[in-house]
């Protein structure tokens, strides 16, 4: 799997030889799993249910951590060449979740990603 390499601000960017920068195949995955846990149910165009419900989880009130634990799990183990998942909540602040996976490929790299859920 090769995607484009987006860099902190989820920009595309350039090689050094001026052309758009690819990331290769674990990087690629990593990245596709950390777009897939930030993705809004009905956000995505040609696949409206795709995503995680935030706004059914975040307008609950007491919604439990293991739900949403549950939630990101599912979304990144959807995500074609990833084996499985584990999520650690790391902080909920300002309506502003962040989250640490830990994921296990296929092909059995692992590879950790925090991502900032709003």
């Amino acid at each position: 799997m090769l995607s484009l390499l987006l860099d902190k601000n989820w920009d595309i960017t350039l090689d050094s030889a001026g052309n758009l920068a690819v990331a290769d195949n674990d990087y690629s995955i990593a990245q596709a799993v950390a777009n897939a846990v930030k993705l809004f149910t009905n956000d995505a165009y040609f696949d409206t249910q795709a995503g995680i419900p935030h706004f059914e989880i975040s307008l609950k009130r007491n919604v439990s951590a293991s739900v949403v634990r549950a939630r990101i799990k599912e979304a990144a183990e959807n995500v074609p060449g990833v084996k499985s998942a584990t999520v650690n909540i790391i902080e909920i602040k300002d309506n502003t979740l962040q989250a640490e996976i830990l994921i296990t490929l296929e092909n059995n790299t692992t590879a950790a990603i925090t991502a900032d859920i709003v």
